[in-house]
């Protein structure tokens, strides 16, 4: 028993001794044991295992991660892997076979565009025994840059110089891409992925641009936008006049146009389309209207001889009308300068008071050039109010006969007759006070009756009110 106590305790003072490096026998010194053994466990010499730095060492970044290649040098080794650490990002992967790559997820405390360089590769090997050796020298990884993860490309045109026949493109990519058209580079994203580009030598009419982003080279993603130049703009919008849009009234409001250059005949694509201010609708049977026109020094505005926008379609809300521009007489023109204004109806139902604005937009083309533009004209929407509800007659009425009942409420206001306690008592209704705002109806009065009690529940403006009961007395001479 004593003689075996000796053998452990001397191959365990062995190993140790190996451990901080004064035995090298089976070891090479290149190689540094992954732990030391504790005196008194068994720890066998470790014969001719050497470790050396790895060799193919390499990184390729990928949106999801790093994958790290390394080949480790190891000699009369039971295994050989690799031990890489990128110690700033408390990046650690022991005894890992990098041979054909490992995939080492991106932490989120590495920034996209961050480049780090502080990783390195151990070579580790076990020995015959199952002792871990690692190499004493490293290779580096290098300089790593996290790549930014790809974003979709956009673009939108934000201006253009009709003249020149040139746009400006804006849009957002992944940062640092390559932005190119038409196989040409034409922009680099910035490192918060912004580009903007001006593109030039485009055509009248319709330019369709398609824009491709390359990142690190490599096609990821396309975006197209499209700018259209005109040949020359015929016409410009003029701010109208601020109209009154009285309470449940129908009011004309103008659109104004000037002309930019002489021109004849609007094409068969010329429409002109109104929107009607907020709360206010145009009549359902609007189909034509009769422009007018007065020179560039002003003065009175004369009717052209016959309708410029026919075929009027209201949409099915009211809000709008779309006309085709067709002048019907023979040598019809406008001269530079000249003014041009069309006169919609606009129905006010008086709901509510607001400010707002009708606008009319004009498209399509003449010989000359293009007719796009549009104008606005402000309005000031008055709310109504309702009128009280009189009653005019009769005095008296005559039980077992029909009467008529008569009186004052608000003009174009629908109404009902209610008892006292809300009930219709009058079928037949809703019926309509004129514009006079004069009430009638009739109804049968029970024989017997010592009078004959109702009250008007009229609606207008949005609002609806009762008045109060009116109560009259029978008449009882007969």
């Amino acid at each position: 028993m004593t003689k075996h106590r000796r053998r452990s305790i001397a191959a365990a003072t062995t190993a140790a001794l190996l451990a901080v490096g004064t035995l090298t026998a089976g070891a090479s010194t290149t190689a540094t044991p992954d732990a030391v053994p504790r005196i008194g466990q068994e720890a066998p010499i470790t014969p001719n295992t050497t470790v050396s730095a790895p060799r193919d060492v390499r990184v390729d970044a990928e949106e999801n991660g790093m994958y790290i290649f390394a080949t480790p040098v190891c000699n009369l080794a039971k295994s050989c892997s690799s031990w890489v650490k990128i110690p700033s990002v408390g990046i650690e992967r022991k005894e890992v076979d990098t041979r054909y790559g490992i995939l080492v997820p991106w932490p989120s405390s590495w920034r996209e565009g961050e480049t780090i360089s502080s990783g390195y590769v151990h070579s580790y090997a076990r020995d015959i025994f199952g002792i871990g050796w690692y190499s004493k020298t490293t290779t580096s990884l290098g300089a790593i840059t996290r790549p930014y993860a790809v974003r979709p490309i956009t673009a939108r045109v934000t201006g253009q110089d009709d003249s020149a026949r040139s746009a400006s493109v804006t849009g957002t990519a992944t940062p640092n891409a390559s932005i190119r058209r038409n196989n040409t580079v034409v922009a680099t994203a910035n490192a918060s992925g912004t580009w903007s580009a001006v593109i030039g030598g485009l055509s009248t009419g319709k330019n369709t641009l398609t824009f491709q982003q390359y990142v690190d080279n490599d096609y990821r993603n396309q975006t197209s936008v499209d700018v259209t130049f005109a040949p020359k703009q015929l016409l410009t919008g003029i701010t109208g006049t601020t109209t009154t849009l009285p309470a449940g009234s129908t009011t004309t409001v103008f659109g104004h146009l000037r002309a930019t250059a002489e021109f004849a005949t609007p094409g068969s694509d010329a429409r002109v389309t109104f929107t009607a201010p907020d709360d206010t609708t145009f009549p359902r049977a609007l189909t034509t209207v009769r422009g007018q026109q007065r020179p560039a020094s002003g003065g009175d505005w004369t009717d052209f001889p016959a309708d410029n926008l026919v075929d009027g379609s209201v949409s099915a809300d009211g809000r709008s009308v779309t006309f085709r521009w067709a002048p019907g007489n023979a040598g019809w023109k406008l001269t530079a300068g000249q003014e041009v204004r069309f006169g919609v109806p606009v129905q006010n139902p008086g709901n509510a008071a607001d400010t707002g604005e009708l606008r009319m937009s004009v498209t399509g083309s003449a010989p000359q050039g293009s007719l796009a533009a549009s104008a606005t004209t402000p309005v000031q929407i008055e709310a109504g109010t309702l009128s009280p509800v009189t009653r005019t007659g009769p005095d008296t009425v005559s039980p077992g006969t029909t009467n008529t009942f008569t009186g004052t409420a608000t003009p174009g206001a629908t109404y009902q007759v209610v008892d006292a306690t809300g009930e219709v008592i009058v079928p037949g209704g809703p019926f309509d006070v004129d514009d006079r705002g004069n009430w009638s109806f009739t109804a049968e009065v029970p024989v017997g009756a010592t009078d004959y009690a109702f009250a008007i529940r009229q609606t207008a403006f949005g609002q609806t009110e009762t008045s109060q009961l009116f109560r009259v007395p029978a008449d009882t001479r007969n």
